[in-house]
């Protein structure tokens, strides 16, 4: 009896614990030279386990994970980094400690040797290529009722699409955007770049709508004094350091998504970081409705310091692609494509985007977008004014060159 429990209790031992099997084994070894097991039935020994028990190393080192970034010292920002407006002074402020969500984009190089930052073309948003075509329907009360951005869209059209549109005025002794356009070398099929959008949508708006961001639709600064009352503040990180974006919207600003979200192909292309330009249009359609693309500073070209925006890289249709700029130099290659607006900053009376309206309505229906934009604002003939008086300036300056030497 009693080595029956013996037995029956090494056995639970030996069950109970992956460790114990070598001990007991070792134990066992030590007992069969004993005078003790002489007496002990061979019906009682027990079979070592099959399963191999790894040993429990003494102190285990964390591996690096593959996907870790390693940290880079961060570089002293430059003046004008964050938006494409060369009158935004940009200070830092204190590096705040906040939580960044890490998203896997797949980057590739940017077409020109610009020499600036990352900012790879952004993906289209959720939901962007889906264009749904919608059935025909009898129209009911809910149908015909406005919402209040729509209330304010008509009556603001109403009041101010008549009005003729403003312009930029350009000092002679100041930055000449005509005379810049001017001494461009042409655009060749070498130096174009591949498409950077997917195809158009089958369901899209045959009309692609290209909108610039800073000092068309919206003013930010990281200067608290420049920037009085925002609308809104953002931060954004670049470089190791957060900055604080003040930022005013356009008047009218919301009432012009509202207009152009269902008639347009509409995309943002801008010469702004990436980083701030996503987070700002995240604020300004949170629901990616209205805005269709976006496109950054790594797709434009630069000449000279100036981002231009080549059309042809959207891969679309440039009879039916027109652009909103208040810098006729972006759309420099595309001048038949362009609709320069008035430069806002701060101006609470401005009412440009609704005196576009028109002209965007007669864009819908036009078979060709160039002819009717050449013909409304001259962008060509402001070029070749500015050509010439420039020869005539270098002749003059020639002659007298000629006539001190003799």
């Amino acid at each position: 009896f009693f080595f029956g429990c013996y037995g029956a209790f090494v056995l639970c031992l030996r069950l109970g614990c992956p460790r114990f099997p070598r001990a007991f084994t070792m134990q066992s070894h030590r007992l069969q030279t004993c005078d003790q097991l002489k007496n002990v039935s061979n019906n009682m020994t027990i079979a070592s386990p099959t399963k191999k028990v790894r040993p429990i190393p003494h102190s285990i080192t964390p591996r690096t994970p593959t996907h870790s970034i390693t940290p880079r010292t961060p570089t002293k920002p430059t003046e004008g980094f964050i938006t494409s407006s060369p009158h935004s002074g940009k200070k830092s402020v204190s590096k705040l400690e906040i939580k960044k969500k890490q998203h896997s984009v797949k980057l590739r190089p940017p077409r020109t040797p610009s020499g600036t930052l990352f900012s790879p073309t952004y993906p289209p948003a959720v939901g962007a290529n889906e264009f749904h075509q919608l059935e025909p329907s009898t129209p009911t009360t809910a149908d015909v009722t406005l919402s209040p951005v729509q209330k304010s869209l008509q009556e603001n059209v109403a009041k101010y699409s008549h009005l003729p549109q403003e312009f930029d005025e350009y000092d002679c002794d100041d930055f000449n955007p005509y005379g810049f356009i001017a001494s461009l070398p042409p655009l060749t099929p070498a130096s174009a770049s591949p498409p950077c959008l997917p195809p158009k949508h089958p369901n899209a708006p045959p009309t692609t709508l290209v909108l610039d961001l800073d000092e068309t639709l919206v003013h930010c600064s990281t200067d608290p004094s420049e920037v009085r009352n925002p609308d809104f503040v953002f931060h954004v990180e670049f470089h190791g350091t957060v900055y604080t974006v003040n930022a005013l919207k356009r008047p009218g600003l919301h009432e012009f998504l509202e207009y152009i979200k269902d008639k347009f192909e509409v995309i943002i292309f801008t010469a702004s970081q990436r980083v701030y330009a996503n987070k700002l249009l995240d604020i300004l359609d949170p629901l990616h409705e209205a805005i269709h693309h976006r496109v950054f500073r790594d797709d434009c070209t630069n000449v000279e310091g100036n981002y231009l925006k080549d059309l042809t890289v959207l891969g679309r249709d440039l009879d039916k692609t027109l652009i909103v700029d208040n810098s006729p130099q972006a759309f420099a290659f595309q001048l038949d494509n362009g609709v320069p607006i008035l430069s806002w900053f701060e101006r609470k009376s401005d009412r440009e985007l609704f005196k576009i309206i028109p002209l965007l309505e007669q864009m819908r229906t036009a078979p060709q977008v160039q002819p009717i934009l050449r013909e409304k604002f001259q962008l060509y003939q402001k070029v070749e004014a500015k050509r010439k008086r420039l020869s005539g300036e270098l002749e003059s300056f020639e002659q007298r060159l000629l006539a001190e030497s003799v």
